[in-house]
């Protein structure tokens, strides 16, 4: 996975957790996953944390 693919990622996942749209991180784990209480899973203070829980390394 590229850099820009990477952040793609970061900011769809941000997008969805931010607006309360769970069930568009769906896809993200499998085309037939999902999640019925995703909110307990995806609490962080700030992007970098995110990207840490979604196993991303951020650019140094």
């Amino acid at each position: 996975m590229t850099t820009a693919q990477n952040l793609d990622l970061c900011r769809r996942v941000s997008d969805a957790v931010n607006d309360r749209r769970y069930d568009d991180m769906d896809a993200l784990f499998a085309p037939d996953f999902v999640d019925h209480n995703p909110a307990e899973r995806w609490v962080q203070a700030d992007t970098a944390g995110l990207m840490r829980q979604v196993g991303v390394t951020l650019p140094q």
